[in-house]
């Protein structure tokens, strides 16, 4: 009978101890989702109010292809690489031939 009693009271306390665990991490997941969400909201004004910092990133991320293609991290299409390297040459071009797009050093 105390044996049972005991085996009740251990299968009750670990129920406890996973139904407060669920709730910290449903807590923790909305929290960081909040954050996240944050972060993105900002992030998008930054570049929105910042146009030469938009315009570098993207060129980055377009010359960042072919490196990583050749090194076989990301393995991607010829015609994906050669659409990323004329459309960073053209962002390029349109950062010098407009100077309020270009970064300030």
């Amino acid at each position: 009978m105390k044996e049972e009693m005991l085996v009740q009271k251990r299968q009750e306390s670990k129920s406890i101890n996973n139904l407060e665990n669920n709730r910290v991490q449903r807590e923790f997941d909305w929290i960081a989702r909040i954050k996240s969400k944050a972060f993105l909201v900002l992030l998008f004004q930054s570049l929105g109010n910042n146009p030469p910092v938009l315009l570098d990133i993207v060129k980055n991320l377009c010359d960042l292809t072919l490196p990583l293609d050749k090194m076989g991290i990301c393995k991607t299409n010829p015609g994906v690489v050669g659409v990323c390297g004329l459309l960073s040459s053209i962002l390029s071009i349109l950062a010098l031939t407009h100077p309020a797009l270009k970064l300030k050093a």
